[in-house]
């Protein structure tokens, strides 16, 4: 076929249509229906892949399309009245845009769980992953508006719980929002009630003032991942207190919330969050390696599962956690994209550094044998191996190098796909040369598929930061097998 002048080929207003399905030449063609739910899997070793399906978000796509063409039988007078005024048919709200099709979707699904009658839920099983609470789960796209859709989780909840706060169901009027870092913790606090910009105004959430004036009442607290880290015990402190107990824990993170009996939780970009099971074993080194933060991925859940231990004294309180995900491209298309030229390389900055520096390094020590550096901000050397101390001498002797570091304890790296997930790449040394070029300079005694995949993000990094134009001119490569290499490799990019 000849190649599509968009990618795009739904409304974003109503269930998709039609999606894209790749051909065995790698072409692509339109099939006319919803794509269905699934993943792929590549192993780049074997030059493999092979989609996995999801047939239970299929039947429950069908069961909630059933359940919403029957008018939403079994919920509450207050998630009725939602729902109208969410779906807006009449077109009486005063929002300027309806709601994408995947925000309804999103909330109703959380309220199909919840609400319907059983019999449009039956034979609908949705497997928890062993902890306390109730775990669910939205998958959304970058860009679909998820936090929009966390406002209505806090409406719905709230308004029902206020409503009827002897429901057997499961409403709260307590939220505690979630979020995997400081910048997004701040950009949430447009879920506050009382904000100036809050989305319930702003999205017309709620159907009438009377809703809106109710709404306040709700207690909602954001709070970044790092607050259900335990509390380090003092070592030198003459006062020895012990380690933080389940219910102390409880009472720190939740502070007011701790007093309700039922409690919601919202993990915003929950792929972050994930119970380890219990058959997988794997070191904190050996995930470092892999470019996996454990402790960033699994003490958001350890956390979590701190917080019910408090609940469970009071047999009548509840817990549910909703979960927001933000869904990555496949990588098939986006290959496909690149090769079409529709996609403008930038860089995404870091929202909390957008610029690191040497100087922001902090001190830190080590019983591995360190030299003194003369070109580097940073004061000595880890040497890990020989290959690195040549290194270092020969960037340190160049005439031409006018700083240079290694990248240990930098923050410095780079995300790439490997095996269908995300990991981290961290380069071995960053050279600066007086004429303002910048090298990103890895060294390797042998390569393999998966250094050959860092080194293609690596590739599109600085691609996009060349393009960006504003940081100079960077470039990078890469010595592999025979460190004699290295001297040539570092005169070739003086210019």
């Amino acid at each position: 076929m000849t190649a599509p002048t968009s990618l795009i080929i739904n409304s974003a207003f109503i269930e998709p249509q039609q999606h894209w399905a790749e051909n065995t030449d790698r072409t692509l063609r339109q099939e006319p229906t919803r794509r269905p739910a699934g993943y792929e899997i590549i192993d780049t070793r074997e030059n493999t892949r092979r989609q996995v399906s999801i047939p239970l978000v299929d039947d429950i796509r069908q069961r909630v399309g059933q359940w919403r063409e029957a008018g939403w039988p079994g919920v509450t007078a207050v998630t009725l009245e939602l729902l109208t005024h969410w779906w807006d048919k009449d077109c009486v709200s005063r929002r300027q845009y309806p709601f994408y099709f995947c925000q309804l979707e999103a909330i109703e699904t959380l309220m199909w769980m919840l609400e319907a009658q059983s019999e449009y839920r039956q034979g609908i099983n949705v497997q928890g992953d062993g902890g306390a609470f109730e775990r669910l789960c939205n998958k959304m796209a970058t860009g679909s508006g998820k936090t929009t859709v966390m406002a209505m989780i806090i409406t719905w909840q709230v308004l029902n719980a206020l409503t009827y706060p002897k429901s057997p169901r499961k409403y709260s009027s307590a939220i505690l929002l979630v979020a995997p870092g400081l910048t997004v913790k701040s950009r949430l606090q447009v879920l506050m009630p009382g904000h100036t910009d809050n989305y319930y105004d702003s999205f017309e959430l709620c159907p009438s003032e009377a809703m809106r004036q109710k709404l306040n009442r709700a207690e909602v607290l954001i709070e970044n991942w790092h607050t259900l880290m335990p509390l380090k015990q003092q070592e030198r402190s003459v006062v020895k207190k012990g380690k933080e107990s389940d219910e102390a824990f409880t009472k720190r993170v939740l502070g007011k919330l701790a007093a309700y009996k039922d409690l919601v939780v919202i993990n915003d970009e929950a792929h972050h969050a994930y119970r380890t099971p219990a058959d997988v074993k794997i070191s904190k080194a050996e995930a470092e390696a892999l470019g996996i933060d454990l402790d960033e991925a699994t003490r958001w859940v350890e956390g979590l599962d701190r917080l019910p231990s408090l609940f469970h004294q009071d047999p009548l309180r509840k817990r549910i956690l909703y979960s927001l995900h933000i869904d990555l491209i496949t990588q098939h298309l986006m290959k496909y994209v690149i090769e079409q030229n529709t996609l403008k390389l930038e860089p995404v900055f870091d929202g909390e550094r957008p610029i690191g520096s040497t100087r922001d390094m902090r001190t830190w020590y080590t019983t591995r044998i360190a030299e003194p550096t003369q070109r580097c901000q940073v004061s000595h050397i880890v040497v890990d191996s020989g290959w690195e101390k040549y290194a270092a001498n020969v960037v340190e002797a160049h005439p031409k190098v006018a700083a240079w570091v290694k990248n240990d304890h930098l923050g410095f790296h780079i995300l790439y796909l490997w095996n269908g997930s995300k990991r981290k790449y961290i380069p071995d040394f960053l050279v600066r040369y007086t004429s303002g070029k910048t090298l990103v300079l890895e060294i390797k005694g042998e390569d393999t598929p998966q250094d050959q995949a860092k080194r293609a993000a690596l590739a599109q990094w600085v691609d996009a930061v060349n393009a960006h134009g504003g940081f100079g001119i960077w470039a990078w490569d890469v010595v592999v097998g025979d460190a004699a290499g290295l001297q040539d490799m570092v005169e070739k990019h003086k210019h």
